[in-house]
């Protein structure tokens, strides 16, 4: 972070998280679509990602955060 694009790799991954260890995947559906569109997710969706990987190489945990992303993107947004 910061993202040159706007993606809170944060927020969307705990967003991804409500999916993957909780399963409370209409929820995280729900809270996906409203990024960009309510005040509190004022940021760009995963698909605004264009896989440079400067946040990779910022990383504390080496994170593959790009392929997180379209993951997170190709399950969520539908």
């Amino acid at each position: 972070m910061p993202c040159p694009k706007n993606v809170n790799i944060p927020e969307i991954f705990a967003i991804m998280n409500y999916h993957r260890v909780y399963q409370i995947t209409e929820f995280a559906k729900k809270s996906c679509a409203e990024i960009g569109k309510v005040p509190w997710r004022n940021y760009e969706n995963a698909a605004a990602c264009v896989n440079r990987g400067a946040c990779e190489k910022k990383c504390p945990q080496s994170l593959p955060i790009r392929e997180q992303l379209k993951e997170t993107h190709r399950v969520l947004a539908s």
